[in-house]
């Protein structure tokens, strides 16, 4: 896939949410709280880039999940993504830059939930 044809599909898909892509070469990221469930549950099984110091990895979205009951006031559900990386991976429980080719850049917390031979698990939460 090209640049364009990737800008032109973050652009059709913020379009599609009904807010701007915030670009690279902004530095912006996407306001978290504008992010729903379904906006992650379409991309289950894609390839997030986590940035690192050494570089960008790999962690793809491995379950998008609701979680309990909607509460009265809240402007979305709660949810909790997976996210799956190669074996021997550990990244510090913390605020990570992630990037998505039609998603865009955001920044979340990422706590480790497993490490094992077949592979690195970190888990968000969305409230």
């Amino acid at each position: 896939m090209s640049h364009l044809e990737a800008e032109s599909g973050r652009d059709s898909y913020h379009k599609l949410l009904g807010r701007p892509y915030l670009t690279e070469e902004t530095s912006r990221v996407i306001a978290l709280e504008t992010l729903q469930h379904a906006d992650f549950a379409r991309l289950e099984g894609d390839t997030f880039s986590v940035a690192q110091p050494a570089g960008a990895l790999p962690l793809v979205l491995s379950s998008a999940r609701v979680l309990g009951h909607h509460h009265p006031g809240a402007t979305r559900d709660a949810f909790a993504l997976l996210f799956c990386g190669p074996a021997g991976l550990h990244l510090p429980q913390g605020i990570h830059r992630l990037e998505h080719p039609a998603l865009g850049a955001m920044e979340i917390f990422l706590a480790q939930v497993s490490g094992n031979p077949q592979g690195s698990e970190f888990e968000a939460i969305f409230t």
